[in-house]
């Protein structure tokens, strides 16, 4: 079934993962495409852990104040796996800065579904070259760099942009991200693992 897609950018990671990134750029990012949108979707877990714990609090706090801009929504509670799977397939970009802003560090995730869903929905993938990234992300733009700095943001806005307006990149990205994910699935994973062992000999 095709789906018709949206001048949609998708955050679906932890708002402490680089939200306030993403929400930080996204006005210049409405300079280039008016009519874009910004979805955040993630679990209620980092809004409990927020009244728990004072640097969560303070970041969630900056994260509520920088969605109140046009074009920026948030679901609250985040999707069961059907609603993000069509919430994925009628929008046209995933980004993911990974990055922690409170610490000012790199958030190196040791996998990250979120991508692999991305690709296999056929988005348009943006995201920071270290981690689970530089593996899982297959069909995409990999930046490196600092995502607090001008340059890096420069060239991250750029990228969604282009993702958001180039037919050709989201043509590439709805083609090339679903094929370098059908070896992602438990199959494709147990294939590696066992790849990794000799083969024993059966004993007569």
């Amino acid at each position: 079934m095709a789906y018709e897609r949206e001048r949609r950018v998708l955050y679906t990671s932890s708002p402490d993962r680089g939200g306030d990134i993403v929400l930080e750029c996204f006005p210049e990012i409405r300079k280039h495409v008016p009519d874009a949108e910004l979805v955040l979707s993630y679990p209620r877990w980092f809004d409990l852990c927020s009244q728990m714990f004072r640097q969560a609090q303070g970041h969630m706090t900056r994260i509520r104040g920088l969605l109140d801009q046009p074009g920026v929504s948030r679901i609250e509670g985040g999707l069961g796996q059907k609603a993000l799977a069509r919430l994925m397939k009628t929008s046209l970009v995933w980004a993911h800065p990974s990055y922690y802003t409170p610490g000012r560090q790199k958030f190196c995730e040791t996998s990250c579904i979120s991508c692999m869903e991305a690709q296999a929905a056929g988005l348009v993938v943006v995201a920071s070259n270290w981690g689970a990234l530089t593996e899982n992300v297959r069909h995409g733009t990999l930046l490196d760099g600092d995502p607090t700095s001008r340059e890096w943001r420069d060239q991250f806005v750029s990228a969604i942009v282009q993702g958001l307006t180039d037919e050709v990149v989201q043509a590439a990205a709805q083609e090339c991200g679903p094929q370098a994910m059908r070896d992602a699935d438990w199959r494709g994973a147990t294939e590696q693992l066992a790849a990794m062992f000799p083969a024993r000999r059966k004993i007569t």
